[in-house]
């Protein structure tokens, strides 16, 4: 049986031989470890196996390809990690890998058997931390660590769920991540970026507040990340201004990180599942590079301690800070060899491992518990150990916490949900100011039968306040036109001074729209921009029946209620459509006479002219029945067209036409000739005119 030394790796020949030996305390590998073989280069890297039973081997891709029993070796053909596996549980194995120049074996999870919890392990293990491009190379360095069936894994954040305490291993679990050497290994580059943290944030709800509520409302830390690490969220819950991840006295929570936008959930409880006082608290969001955690299970004893290292390519060894929480085990633990206690917590500052010639002294430069036997709070315990190769803390997120009851401005909306669910003012009831509370807004209470939007004063943008549409008008709030006339209700109450509720608010037949010109044909109306008179910006009065006072209502006027004035119709924005001096009312009401027509019977007079002038009759050609024509008689004549004997001499006007005489005069000597046509030279206008006159109608007869 050979043995190997293991820390000296620097030392170790070209054909490097890893394994264990009873040399190292009696450490057994257990049949259900995994080890792994890494190939660089098939043909020249021979595996070879020294040792009692056999040694499966399995390609990258999970073939067998070999079996090999003690002195065989077998020659990989591709590259990449092999899986090996003993058949049986011994310390008597060993792997010998021709050309290697550093680690080559490693495994997830190293499962080992001592014959007593006296067999103390000292040696070196060596973790390959970082994204598999960058790394960097963690030992862990070992003196009196004893089991007596103890596994040890790595990964970046310890204990799932459990932020980086140590735990009891029932209920518990350890997911294996890093692999873990025997020697420094060969495939590392050795070279680890910083991290970088940007954006950090607190939200929670809908409106992504700075508030939690414990068990009603968690939120989650965001933050952006240039690269892959692991996230610590630490919170001043003490009060102390100091932040120590390894007491419960701070919140400590740990996450994976991956390059991009991250976020670690909070429910607002503390380290231990406690609902955290209402307050405000100070957090901060640590990012590391390399961080790693070392899970012992089931490790009875580690005393006088072990110490953790960062490696560099020169072999070179430096000294990295531990930190621990052992809160959830420390009962269980008993006075060590030297008749001190394991520390429950490495403190704010951890426990720094010194120079790798430094003697480990416990609770001083090493993580040191137990007295090898069987009790300790070691004891089927995860014991977790962490440390990073390098940190970057962001600024200052503050965080309010409240119990979830607190009613600032005694709505019936509690602050957070103001906050946090819905963005209006703990502070103000009516946070837009629309006279509405937020909560009669948000839970359509009182008169608000729709929800609201407690944050606009207007929330339908019709130009009435949500309070006076509930309130005074008795409108949609959330319908800018609750009549559906084209109209918004504001432009209805604050403009035009209609019903923002009735769709014909002056029961003139039309609708509102219509007459502001604003409601075009839809598929089901004839309804259309109402523009009479050429201009698009004259419209008739939706809240006046006639708006042009004529007295026909603006419906009568638009008989089809088209919005236009179409052949047949008088105009309800003129009074006298025809402007013959009547109005459009009067013409039909009253006297009878066509609106769309100056001159009703033809008789050359207009309708006006006849009524308020003449007092003739608009619908009769002669109204005194003279036998002239009102037109005649006023502008040819100068006879009165209301009288049928004008003179009073007894001959009425249209017969002293006839004969030739003058209609306006006596007449003379008893003669009715008198003033005729034969004096035409000498004679007035009038007679001049009545000549005419005869001679045309003697033309005509």
């Amino acid at each position: 049986m050979t043995s190997l030394v293991i820390p000296c790796w620097m030392c170790l020949p070209s054909a490097q031989a890893e394994g264990l030996s009873d040399g190292l305390a009696g450490q057994e590998l257990r049949t259900s470890a995994v080890l792994f073989v890494d190939v660089v280069t098939p043909s020249t890297d021979v595996i070879r196996f020294d040792g009692a039973g056999t040694l499966t081997l399995a390609d990258p891709g999970g073939t067998v390809v070999a079996t090999l029993t003690d002195g065989e070796d077998y020659t990989p053909v591709v590259a990449g990690a092999h899986q090996a596996t003993l058949d049986i549980q011994t310390d008597d194995w060993e792997i010998t890998v021709d050309g290697a120049t550093g680690g080559r074996v490693w495994s997830y999870a190293w499962d080992l058997r001592a014959d007593g919890f006296a067999d103390g392990f000292t040696g070196s293990f060596y973790a390959l931390v970082g994204d598999g491009s960058d790394d960097a190379v963690i030992e862990f360095a070992a003196e009196g660590w004893a089991g007596a069936e103890w596994t040890l894994s790595a990964n970046d954040v310890g204990v799932t769920g459990a932020n980086g305490r140590s735990v009891p291993t029932k209920g518990n679990t350890f997911e294996p991540l890093f692999p873990i050497y025997l020697n420094p290994p060969e495939v590392a580059s050795y070279s680890l970026g910083d991290p970088v943290v940007s954006g950090e944030a607190f939200a929670a709800g809908d409106q992504e507040c700075a508030v939690a509520v414990p068990g009603v409302q968690p939120g989650g830390f965001s933050f952006d990340s240039a690269g892959v690490g692991t996230a610590h969220v630490v919170c001043d819950l003490d009060g102390s201004k100091e932040l120590d991840i390894t007491s419960d006295g701070d919140l400590h929570l740990i996450a994976p990180v991956l390059p991009g936008t991250n976020e670690v959930a909070w429910d607002g409880t503390d380290n231990g599942g406690l609902a955290v006082p209402a307050g405000s608290y100070d957090c901060e969001v640590w990012i590391t590079t390399g961080e790693f955690h070392y899970g012992a299970d089931d490790v009875e004893t580690s005393f006088p301690g072990f110490r953790l290292f960062e490696v560099d390519a020169k072999g070179v060894r430096s000294g990295l800070t531990m930190y621990w929480n052992d809160a959830d085990v420390q009962d269980a633990a008993v006075p060590m060899p030297d008749k001190q206690v394991g520390l429950e917590a490495a403190g704010s500052t951890g426990i720094a491992s010194g120079a790798y010639t430094d003697t480990p002294l416990p609770n001083v430069n090493a993580r040191s518990w137990g007295d090898f036997t069987g009790a300790g709070k070691g004891n089927v315990s995860f014991m977790d150990t962490y440390t990073w190769v390098s940190r970057t803390i962001s600024g200052t997120v503050a965080v309010q916490v409240q119990q979830g009851i607190e009613n600032s401005d005694a709505d019936a909306l509690l602050d957070y949900e103001e906050l946090c669910t819905h963005g209006t003012d703990p502070l103000d009831p009516d946070s837009d100011g629309d006279g509405l509370s937020d909560s009669d807004e948000v839970l359509a209470q009182g008169k608000v039968t729709v929800p609201t939007d407690p944050l606009l004063p207007d929330s339908d943008s019709d130009g009435l306040s949500d309070g006076d549409e509930v309130l005074v008008e008795g409108s949609d709030p959330l319908d800018a036109d609750t009549d559906d006339d084209g109209l918004t209700d504001g432009e209805e109450v604050t403009v035009l001074g209609s019903d923002p509720l009735q769709l014909d608010s002056d029961g003139d037949g039309l609708s509102d729209g219509l007459e502001a010109g604003v409601q075009t044909p839809g598929p089901d109306t004839e309804l259309s921009v109402f523009v009479p008179d050429g201009d698009p910006s004259s419209t008739t009065n939706p809240a006046e029946a006639d708006t042009d006072g004529d007295g026909l209502d603006d419906g009568v006027e638009d008989v089809d209620a088209n919005g236009v004035v179409d052949d047949g119709e008088t105009d309800p924005e003129l009074a006298d459509t025809d402007a013959d001096a009547l109005s459009d009312g009067d013409e039909v009401s009253v006297h009878g006479t066509d609106p769309l027509v100056v001159d009703t019977d033809g008789d050359c007079l207009s309708d006006g002219d006849e009524v308020l002038v003449h007092g003739t009759d608009p619908l009769v050609v002669d109204t005194d029945g003279d036998g002239l024509t009102d037109c005649e008689e006023v502008t040819e004549i100068g006879t009165d067209p209301t009288i049928v004997d004008t003179d009073a001499d007894g001959v009425t006007d249209g017969r002293e036409v006839d004969l030739g005489s003058n209609p306006l005069a006596p007449p003379v000597n008893g003669s009715y000739g008198g003033g005729g046509c034969s004096q035409a030279p000498t004679a007035p206008l009038g007679m001049l005119m009545l000549c005419g006159l005869l001679v045309r109608r003697s033309r005509q007869r």
